[in-house]
């Protein structure tokens, strides 16, 4: 059973569905806001991802594992394994059924669930989002990356490295805000700082290693005078560091990667090798153990002030927004998180 699968005490993913089935034949009718579910007596709470399958993840379940872990709770983690909406629509409404202490989401689209996060914080259950935001919705904070300013980052990396001029190409996850807000930044700061920089094709791997190595090995085919590729996610850092290893053009053309994480670990060997020359990773870590965390402060009442209740006042305690930040990895400085996660 994998680590995704299964965090603190044993609470699945299937079982966790499972239950919420059974509490949809009312087995839990009459249970009031923020109450616990009969099938577990300690504090259940409820992060809801998707793409599951994507070594982004391994980060967040770190983080979720030791916030678990130092409040004594539990942390049930579900989600679809595709970047699929309306599959995250039923997972999320059906945990909700359980009437999980709180819920974290990283939404695949923000608008899609923002009645649900509404409903949810009507009926008591606190609810944030993380490393993905729904702006519109009531949510009580999003903890994350600026992926905007990411983008910037990676730019600035990448017009270093081409000193300002030449042909580049871009890997993302289409129809993910995250990432396209990236992309924006990215694109805005080329602009700024370097316009003779020019991207020339941006393409879709939908978060699908094969479709991103076929992607990449079609843009080095394609564009002779490619001169960089910049890898918009997770996935795509991992899957573009790979396919430039099989072109045999490591150390030829400049890749800048976004999204990583620092369990990534190829993505963080391919930066020792000279493969990838920088990649702005995130603290994901961070975003999950905190959102726990916060969650858990709302439901014991550690951050009201006066002993407000957030539900009775309507009144969040918390921030709107907790940027996470990002650290740039390079050749100067991964060999001491590689000594680390290897």
């Amino acid at each position: 059973m994998s680590t995704r699968d299964v965090l603190n005490r044993g609470v699945t993913r299937r079982s966790f569905l499972e239950g919420s089935a059974i509490a949809a034949g009312g087995l839990l009718a009459g249970y009031g806001p923020r109450a616990v579910s009969a099938a577990a007596e300690d504090e259940e709470y409820v992060v809801v991802g998707a793409l599951l399958s994507i070594p982004f993840w391994e980060d967040p379940i770190a983080g979720m594992d030791r916030a678990a872990e130092v409040l004594g709770v539990k942390v049930a983690f579900i989600g679809p394994d595709d970047w699929n909406a309306a599959q995250q629509v039923t997972q999320f409404q059906q945990a909700l059924i359980r009437k999980p202490k709180g819920v974290a989401i990283l939404p695949v689209d923000p608008k899609s669930v923002e009645q649900i996060i509404n409903g949810a914080l009507e009926d008591g259950i606190p609810v944030v989002t993380a490393d993905t935001d729904a702006p519109t919705s009531n949510r009580l904070c999003y903890l994350g990356t600026d992926r905007y300013q990411a983008g910037v980052q990676a730019a600035d990396a990448m017009a270093a490295e081409l000193e300002g001029k030449g042909e580049v190409g871009a890997i993302t996850l289409g129809g993910a805000v995250s990432l396209e807000n990236c992309l924006n930044g990215f694109r805005d700061r080329l602009g700024e700082i370097a316009p003779d920089i020019e991207i020339v094709t941006v393409a879709d791997g939908q978060g699908k290693p094969e479709l991103i190595t076929q992607h990449t090995l079609s843009m080095i085919q394609g564009y002779p005078d490619l001169a960089g590729i910049f890898s918009n996610g997770t996935q795509e850092s991992s899957s573009v560091a790979g396919a430039v290893q099989q072109a045999g053009k490591g150390g030829e053309l400049v890749v800048v990667g976004q999204g990583a994480t620092l369990r990534t670990k190829d993505v963080m060997e391919a930066i020792a090798k000279g493969v990838v020359t920088a990649s702005v990773t995130q603290r994901s870590f961070q975003a999950f153990y905190y959102a726990i965390q916060f969650l858990y402060d709302l439901v014991h009442g550690n951050s009201a002030d006066l002993g407000l209740s957030w539900y009775e006042t309507g009144i969040s305690p918390l921030p709107a927004r907790v940027d996470t930040g990002t650290m740039v990895i390079t050749a100067d400085n991964v060999q001491s998180f590689i000594d680390k996660i290897m």
